[in-house]
């Protein structure tokens, strides 16, 4: 059986994360983060919000998108060849457009999104349950790309 890979894209809130856990609880998909996928290539890299996203537009603006793929093609290979893989998430077209130029067919991308009231609430939500405070307005959190 080939392998399926399918990247996941949208806003904050969308709910590509609770897809991500659907498709391994339900398919055994493994998943990828791009976080994880940012220190396979930069391992002195922070594990805080904002050093990944900088580390991640900076990988961006030097591959075009590429790294995405190469990480990925890195990955891979400490999996069996069945193995399907879920990528939360892909930011940019040129990411998508690496990972398709590396695996082919077997990539598949889907964009997730709702109305914005609701991305805005789900995100209250987040912040409320998770505790933290410090994290940006969702409209603050819309205006980076990443």
């Amino acid at each position: 059986m080939a392998r399926v890979i399918v990247l996941l894209s949208g806003p904050i809130a969308a709910g590509k994360t609770t897809l991500c856990d659907e498709l391994v609880n339900r398919f055994g998909f493994h998943v990828c983060k791009t976080r994880e996928l940012i220190h396979a290539l930069l391992k002195d890299v922070p594990t805080e919000r904002a050093a990944l996203q900088k580390a991640g537009e900076a990988l961006d603006r030097k591959s075009k998108g590429e790294w995405v793929a190469k990480a990925l093609g890195q990955k891979v290979q400490e999996l069996r060849r069945d193995q399907n893989i879920v990528v939360d998430s892909a930011r940019i077209k040129n990411q998508i457009d690496g990972v398709r130029r590396a695996f082919g067919p077997q990539v598949i991308h889907i964009h997730l999104t709702a109305p914005l009231a609701l991305l805005e609430k789900r995100y209250e939500t987040r912040r409320r349950k998770a505790h933290i405070k410090e994290l940006p307005s969702y409209a603050e959190a819309r205006k980076d790309p990443t």
